[in-house]
């Protein structure tokens, strides 16, 4: 394995997961704002609608601090597409996600509180990260391939 190779993905990684945490701490801020601030905040009786909220502006934020800092070196105008791949994305994280709790609580039938943060926060947090790495790095945010070879200016002499 090349040194190079190494020190880039440990670089892109801290970066990834530095993006990871600025987008947690949106979530949990705007979702505990939206519904308990001051006590019982605007959205208290509609959490799942603050979830919603809070849960799309941290993917929005995760979306430009990954495009403009993890993945720089493979600049590309925004896109439907890489933006669909995205959403795509971070729908099967979720399901990644959520499932490692299903398993828990299913499977292997734990449904005390060290078992659900076990399973549902650290381990689904962290095959949802590894997912997410791993999929924005070679499809989300995809690599432009550079030209071998690009083609010397022609100044119309010949060299024969």
């Amino acid at each position: 394995m090349r040194a190079g190779f190494v020190t880039r993905h440990l670089r892109r990684g801290s970066q990834f997961l530095v993006i990871g945490l600025v987008g947690f701490v949106v979530d949990a801020v705007l979702y505990n704002a939206l519904v308990f601030w001051g006590g019982e905040g605007p959205l208290f009786e509609y959490p799942l609608v603050a979830k919603a909220i809070s849960l799309l502006t941290s993917l929005a934020v995760s979306y430009v601090g990954n495009k403009l800092w993890t993945y720089r070196d493979r600049p590309a105008p925004l896109s439907t597409a890489e933006v669909g791949r995205f959403i795509a994305a971070n729908a099967v994280a979720v399901v990644l996600h959520m499932g490692c709790l299903w398993f828990s609580r299913t499977i292997l039938g734990l449904d005390d509180i060290a078992s659900d943060n076990l399973w549902g926060t650290v381990i689904g947090q962290a095959v949802a990260t590894a997912f997410r790495y791993v999929v924005y790095t070679k499809w989300v945010f995809v690599a432009r391939p550079e030209p071998l070879h690009p083609d010397p200016p022609h100044d119309g002499a010949s060299l024969e």
